[in-house]
């Protein structure tokens, strides 16, 4: 009975210990890739983002010609790719000073469209002149609506992470509350993990080597469920499947949970390799006829 009772503990020990490492590598993860901008900038140059974003902007500015009477070269000329680029990490910037606590609100603007908009009032003005049209209040309030419509859909197309439709539906301003106890969590994770194992090894002090068995068997079970879950994602390409119309957007977003997706691989397949060491370590290190339970 006291075997039977000694085993027992053992498993629920392992099964805490197997939530705590599954929590914890989530909350990890969450502050070393989720909130770090790298990951998301360094999409957006991997996937040629600014390409697309400038491309679809071009070609907005081509297939309204005909309705608004303004060649497409007087956005095109004006607004180059770089700053396009500038503007979409600019966006990602001010998203994650938002995020961090760092500004009170989203908005945001970008000197990086005056030429745009110099080019676009030079152009009304010749033609305002071209054909004797006064230039009053009427005319004064047209120009400032063709430059605003401009920069409104230049900021949003260059917005390929959607931080502002996030934080229209009340996502962002959570995960900037969340984002304040990330530090708390992680500690309060990596806590619970020591205090487990050194439950454990204290059960086990007249084997420890027994501690390895059960070890191996939290961080298995807790990388083979991730893994599980991830190879899933990426054998039925599953992001690919996203039914986003905007070239730049679906890049950028299937690109990032790609990469995130790639990043629990390569660390729950290590944390394989542990649980796979762990055994073989407890099998070949000589066990003795109570592997399991306690004299």
């Amino acid at each position: 009975m006291h075997k039977l009772r000694f085993y027992v503990l053992c498993i629920i020990k392992t099964i805490l210990l197997f939530f705590v490492l599954m929590a914890g590598q989530a909350v990890a993860f969450t502050k070393i890739s989720v909130l770090k901008i790298d990951t998301y900038t360094d999409v957006i140059e991997k996937n040629n983002v600014t390409d697309k974003v400038y491309s679809q902007i071009e070609s907005n500015y081509k297939s309204e010609v005909n309705a608004t009477g303004i060649p497409e070269n007087v956005y095109t000329d004006a607004f180059t790719k770089e700053n396009a680029r500038n503007i979409i990490l600019d966006r990602v910037q001010n998203a994650f000073s938002y995020i961090n606590g760092k500004s009170d609100n989203l908005e945001y603007s970008s000197n990086e469209l005056d030429n745009l908009k110099s080019s676009v009032t030079k152009f009304l003005s010749d033609y305002a002149d071209s054909i004797n049209h006064p230039k009053d209040d009427a005319y004064n309030a047209k120009v400032s609506s063709v430059c605003s419509d401009a920069e409104t859909y230049i900021l949003d197309t260059a917005d390929v992470y959607q931080f502002s439709k996030i934080e229209k539906a009340g996502y962002l301003s959570k995960m900037k509350k969340a984002v304040k106890y990330i530090d708390v969590a992680l500690i309060a994770s990596a806590g619970a993990a020591v205090f487990l194992l050194l439950i454990l090894i204290a059960a086990n002090r007249k084997n420890i080597k027994n501690c390895m068995y059960w070890l191996s068997i939290s961080i298995g079970s807790s990388s083979i469920l991730y893994l599980g879950a991830c190879v899933y994602l990426k054998a039925t390409d599953y992001f690919n499947s996203f039914a986003i119309k905007s070239p730049p957007i679906f890049s950028a977003m299937t690109g990032l949970f790609n990469k995130f997706t790639d990043q629990f691989i390569m660390v729950n397949s290590i944390l394989l390799g542990l649980s796979l060491i762990l055994t073989i370590a407890f099998i070949f290190g000589g066990r003795d006829k109570n592997c399991h339970t306690q004299k």
